[in-house]
């Protein structure tokens, strides 16, 4: 639902998508504590993973690029 080339309905302004992504990182990196998983557990590693590399991403990505609306721009 991402405004970007492969979006199917280009809803949800890229930024915005940076952001909601941002959130689910810290989401999931906050569940293991928040459920108290089992330490070495498959279910506390990979929400850690998870959340890291969401986290990671989130800040090696420019959110803030001058994108053009795929919607309107006939030139795609």
């Amino acid at each position: 639902m991402t405004d970007f080339r492969f979006g199917l309905f280009r809803l949800v302004p890229f930024p915005v998508h940076g952001w909601l992504d941002m959130l689910t990182g810290i989401a999931l990196l906050a569940v293991p504590f928040l459920f108290n998983f089992e330490a070495g557990s498959a279910e506390r590693n990979l929400s850690l993973a998870l959340g890291g590399v969401s986290v990671i991403t989130w800040f090696i990505t420019d959110w803030k690029a001058d994108t053009r609306s795929l919607m309107t721009d006939k030139n795609t």
